[in-house]
């Protein structure tokens, strides 16, 4: 889940699909552009990092999330880019209809002038994209 936007201070949600599920963290970057277009970016050691692990039970997400300090992101994979934009646009209307309080049809509406897609990978079997919300 190489992402540009996951930086110090963000906050990052995963559903967890099975019971006692682990986490990984590793493959740290000191630069990488949008679209991981090769096998690596500027990979570099990960000497320290903390971590604070919260488990919400009644928090229903269908993908990764991010909260940063400029919005939100949400991550979509799938077996096409069409299909991870799907993915991850969805899951960022949802953000929206909860932050905003208004319905799909609406955050869709509004999401056309202010949500960005961007590729996140293309170098591996599922390909990537992120949905920015910059509030």
């Amino acid at each position: 889940m190489d992402c540009r936007e996951l930086i110090a201070g963000s906050v990052l949600f995963l559903p967890v699909e099975v019971k006692g599920g682990l986490l990984y963290i590793g493959d740290g970057h000191a630069a990488q552009g949008d679209g991981e277009l090769s096998g690596t970016a500027i990979e570099c050691a990960m000497e320290e990092v903390r971590v604070r692990l919260t488990v919400r039970k009644g928090m229903r997400i269908t993908g990764p999330r991010v909260r940063t300090a400029e919005g939100w992101v949400t991550l979509g994979f799938g077996a096409s880019l069409d299909e991870a934009a799907e993915r991850a646009t969805s899951a960022l209307l949802d953000v929206m209809e909860s932050e905003l309080r208004i319905q799909r049809a609406e955050a869709l509406a509004i999401a056309s002038s202010c949500v960005h897609l961007r590729i996140t990978q293309v170098v591996n079997p599922l390909k990537g994209v992120h949905a920015l919300w910059v509030r």
